[in-house]
């Protein structure tokens, strides 16, 4: 026998309201997760300086770096949510540069200046340069391409002491010179420098400028170009020449710049101009009569000549060679 067939009424003013109740609903708990995630990367990025911190205040080396193991965890798991967080990228770029991982800092600093600014509309680019020294991330943003510019840098000048007195592999390691795109990032600070309203200067960015125009001099080289730097004032002048002017500015800016001071010196030294040197070395002291390495720079430049490379390759983690080529010297030996 068939089984009586069951008759099911749709209750229509039930179905309108759950209906109801979930429109109503569904955007508070769409916005409240939101929330609910961004307090919780907020409290994620807090621990992360928290440790980073706690690394800087521990006198134990090995306190030190399980603090920064820490922060770099937390870095990670953040970035992974949020790959284009300025302010995280600039705490792990700089957290790496501490822990002498320079080629990882340089991958993280391209990344942070990769990232794309918000504004798309002209007025507003210029609306956020009025803003530009309370904008947090233009200014990490800066800090990066100085960085950057001084850690290729670092990178080429090892490179280049490295190959001393071996000319078979000069030209190997010409393509791994990192000086031009140096020169680049630093311009674009120096641009972004003078487009911020009121405009400010930075005896960092013209020393880092002049080393990188430096490293690119090649001795009695005839086809050597000119170079324009609109923003410099500066059109169709020598590296040597540029690189002079640009030392001249971190020092008039800065008189107790000990690396611009030596390497103006250097250049002064090198073209036979001992006594423009001896003056920059005379003016640095005079700025810095407290500062023992000034007179020590001083006494090794006139001893000695003066060294390669304001910076210590032993940074990037690696042997120097057995032996040292005559008249390079490291900063602490300085």
């Amino acid at each position: 026998m068939p089984a009586p067939h069951k008759h099911y009424d749709l209750n229509l003013r039930r179905l309108f309201c759950l209906l109801a109740t979930v429109l109503v609903a569904a955007p508070g708990t769409y916005f409240l997760s939101g929330y609910q995630e961004t307090r919780v990367l907020a409290q994620g990025l807090r621990q992360v300086k928290a440790f980073r911190d706690a690394s800087q205040d521990a006198k134990a080396a090995d306190v030190r770096e399980k603090n920064l193991e820490l922060a770099l965890r937390h870095l990670g798991q953040y970035l992974e949510l949020r790959p284009d967080d300025a302010e995280a990228l600039e705490i792990e770029a700089k957290i790496l540069d501490q822990r002498k991982d320079t080629l990882g800092a340089i991958a993280i600093y391209e990344h942070l200046l990769r990232v794309p600014n918000d504004e798309t509309t002209v007025q507003a680019q210029q609306a956020a340069r009025r803003q530009a020294q309370q904008d947090a991330r233009w200014q990490a943003q800066q800090d990066a391409r100085l960085r950057l510019a001084e850690l290729y840098i670092e990178v080429s000048d090892y490179y280049r002491w490295l190959a001393q007195g071996k000319k078979n592999e000069s030209e190997q390691v010409g393509r791994l010179m990192r000086y031009y795109p140096a020169e680049l990032r630093v311009i674009q600070a120096l641009e972004e420098n003078a487009r911020a309203k009121p405009p400010v200067d930075s005896a960092r960015a013209h020393r880092i400028l002049g080393m990188a125009l430096e490293g690119q001099i090649v001795p009695d080289n005839k086809n050597a170009r000119s170079i324009d730097i609109p923003v410099e004032n500066v059109r169709g002048r020598t590296l040597e020449e540029t690189a002079t002017l640009e030392y001249q500015k971190a020092l008039a800016l800065d008189p107790g710049d000990l690396i611009a001071a030596q390497r103006l010196a250097g250049l002064y030294q090198r073209s036979k101009d001992t006594l423009n040197a001896r003056k920059v070395l005379t003016n640095l002291l005079e700025s810095s009569k407290n500062r023992i390495e000034v007179r020590l720079v001083r006494f090794e430049f006139f001893s000695r000549g003066h060294p390669l490379s304001g910076l210590d390759p032993r940074r990037l983690g690696m042997k120097r060679p057995a032996r040292q080529p005559s008249g390079a010297t490291t900063p602490k030996e300085a």
